[in-house]
């Protein structure tokens, strides 16, 4: 078994620390986590985004409807460790619409809800601090034939929001 390369900062038994793991199957079988000793590569939150309104003399348009992000140096390149999760907290309807990117073997992944062949299964707890999920037909990005099914659980630190 292969770790992903993903483990941040140790923290040996630490409930206040925070976690990421997941385990993937298809193209590529893996499995690993992501560590947060507290120094703030990890994070977790809801994030609201306004839209800028339509003329200088228009009302503010309402908020879109807030996101829930559960991140890890979301941005980084290979072959540095990175993911990101994002959902809305209360969906609208039946769908829960949702994105994941993430580092495995060195390469970049995406995925959305909404992509064909996708589907999300998302189990978050109250307060959203800790949860599991599944999302499958991740793809590569930059282009690529394989697809990958990523499972997984977070856990966020107390205060975190």
């Amino acid at each position: 078994m292969k770790l992903l390369a993903l483990v941040v900062t140790l923290v040996a038994g630490s409930a206040s620390a925070a976690e990421i793991s997941v385990s993937i199957t298809g193209a590529l079988a893996r499995e690993g986590s992501f560590l947060d000793g507290r120094d703030g590569a990890m994070w977790c939150g809801e994030e609201r985004i306004y839209p800028a309104p339509s003329g200088p003399d228009a009302p503010p348009p309402p908020h879109l409807p807030p996101i829930w992000k559960v991140q890890m140096n979301p941005y980084r390149s290979p072959p540095e460790a990175s993911f990101l999760l994002m959902f809305q907290p209360h969906p609208h309807g039946r769908e829960r619409t949702a994105f994941l990117r993430l580092t495995a073997a060195g390469r970049v992944w995406e995925g959305y809800s909404h992509d064909d062949g996708a589907g999300i299964e998302l189990a978050p707890a109250p307060g959203f601090l800790t949860g599991s999920f599944t999302l499958r037909n991740v793809v590569p990005t930059g282009g690529g034939t394989e697809r990958i099914t990523v499972t997984g659980r977070w856990r966020c630190p107390a205060g975190s929001r």
